[in-house]
């Protein structure tokens, strides 16, 4: 942070110009509108935040009026509407205010304080121009008069109110920092409670992963299993296929041989073979399987005896 100043170079321009304009007078630059306005307690917000330019006083401090400074930064919509609300301020407390755009307007000041003394319906700022403006009635250059402090309360009382006032804020303190302690304690759990809560769904959603990614390996491992039935189921029939025609070359030679007299009076195998009952129709692939293994069987021992 650096230090900066208090006013602005056109704004101290403007003090000069005043002050050697009414050297009768005291000129203060930027005061708060609450130092020049007495208001309730419950109206303080309306003042709070406003500033005059300069504030015109008699040498007692009494504000006869205020000089505001205005340029282009009072054109917008919210500042019209901000220097509306502090004219009726003013208005209200009796306090006339001048509005000028340059420096070059502060001479209409005196004369526009003179006339207050007239025109002004207040009779308390018209006493209070004419002490300003009466050489005999106003003070000395560089001396100050002081009026007494009158305090509304006795002086035994206003150390127990005091202390009184610093006990509330002291209480008002502790409950705040207490506030604060507490926010900032429900504020970590529900850190803490949104993070547990983050590491669960993480957690279901890497169960979830891990049971697709099992299921898509037994839906992988069925369909193999499938792919070589089929293909052992092929190669059946592929062979039963081959047998057929073997066996029907055979029963031709032995057609032409002498039919089973030239074995001896043995049968073809088709006569000899006789399906299980459940080969006749299998109903499931696993029936199928030992059927063709039964066919294969019963042949192999046929060609390897001649019988079954």
């Amino acid at each position: 942070m650096q230090k900066k100043h208090a006013i602005s170079r056109r704004e101290q321009e403007a003090l000069s110009l005043l002050r050697m304009a009414l050297p009768e007078f005291e000129v203060f630059p930027n005061m708060r509108l609450a130092d020049v306005v007495r208001v309730p307690w419950r109206d303080f917000n309306r003042v709070r935040g406003f500033h005059l330019d300069f504030v015109i006083c008699t040498r007692r401090g009494f504000p006869l009026g205020a000089v505001e400074l205005d340029d282009a930064t009072h054109d917008s919509e919210r500042a019209r509407e901000r220097d509306a609300r502090k004219d009726a301020i003013l208005m209200q407390a009796d306090i006339p205010l001048l509005r000028i755009r340059h420096i070059d307007e502060l001479g209409k000041v005196r004369p526009w304080l003179e006339g207050l003394a007239k025109t002004h319906p207040g009779r308390h700022v018209q006493e209070s121009v004419e002490e300003g403006l009466d050489p005999e009635k106003r003070p000395a250059v560089g001396t100050v008069t002081l009026e007494p402090v009158r305090l509304s309360l006795p002086h035994r009382a206003l150390g127990p109110l005091l202390k009184y006032v610093l006990s509330v804020l002291v209480v008002v303190v502790i409950v705040a920092g207490m506030a604060d302690v507490m926010l900032g304690i429900v504020h970590r759990r529900s850190e803490a409670g949104q993070a547990a809560q983050m590491r669960q769904q993480a957690l279901e959603a890497a169960q979830r992963e891990a049971e697709a990614h099992r299921l898509a390996d037994e839906a992988a491992a069925q369909a193999q299993r499938a792919a070589e039935q089929a293909a052992q189921f092929e190669r059946l029939q592929q062979q039963q296929e081959a047998e057929k025609k073997a066996a029907a070359k055979a029963a031709e030679r032995e057609s032409a041989g002498g039919g089973t007299a030239a074995r001896g009076g043995r049968g073809s195998f088709d006569e000899l073979y006789r399906k299980p009952p459940e080969c006749e129709s299998p109903a499931t692939t696993k029936v199928l399987f030992e059927c063709s293994n039964d066919y294969i069987r019963a042949r192999k021992k046929f060609d390897e005896t001649g019988h079954l």
